[in-house]
């Protein structure tokens, strides 16, 4: 479960930088004092910052459809079938085959 966790303690430090930056870059947007050269260099970084902010969401919803789809605490539930047999991986660390 500490991936888990580490998730959503990453989901909410994401969206604290988030709301940072937005209270940030939106007033240099909006400001008149900002040279035309400036406000380019400035729109420029919030549209790489945009672009990776969707990835990163995208990035999100996969882990989260992957949890759904293999749930750790539902014992009735395989998770990947590797055709793997414990008995056999035994065996092969221990030399007895």
């Amino acid at each position: 479960y500490a991936l888990r966790d580490e998730l959503r303690y990453s989901g909410s430090k994401v969206f604290d930088l988030v709301l940072l930056c937005k209270r940030r870059f939106m007033p240099l947007l909006l400001s008149k004092r900002l040279k035309e050269e400036e406000r380019e260099d400035l729109e420029r970084l919030y549209r790489i910052f945009v672009g990776c902010l969707e990835m990163l969401q995208s990035e999100f919803i996969r882990s989260m459809t992957l949890q759904s789809m293999f749930p750790l605490w539902d014992a009735a539930t395989l998770l990947i079938q590797t055709g793997v047999n414990e008995s056999l991986i035994y065996k092969k660390s221990c030399n007895i085959l």
